[in-house]
């Protein structure tokens, strides 16, 4: 998702990690949400679930995602 940005934003490298923050700080913070050192046992399916399918990747692989 960096390189993503990086070609997209050319030579403007704070536009391109000001896109990337934006674009992962959804993700990050549902990875972060997972630890609870107050927890007994494991995460939660519906937190793992969340988490294993909480980056969007649209318009990474220049429309190849969903075509079959």
């Amino acid at each position: 998702m960096l390189v993503h940005e990086l070609v997209r934003n050319g030579s403007d490298f704070a536009a391109a990690f000001a896109a990337y923050e934006n674009r992962m700080r959804a993700y990050v913070d549902l990875i972060q949400a997972l630890v609870d050192p107050e927890r007994e046992g494991p995460v939660p399916d519906e937190q793992l679930d969340a988490a294993k399918n909480g980056i969007d990747l649209t318009g990474l692989l220049g429309g190849a995602i969903g075509k079959g």
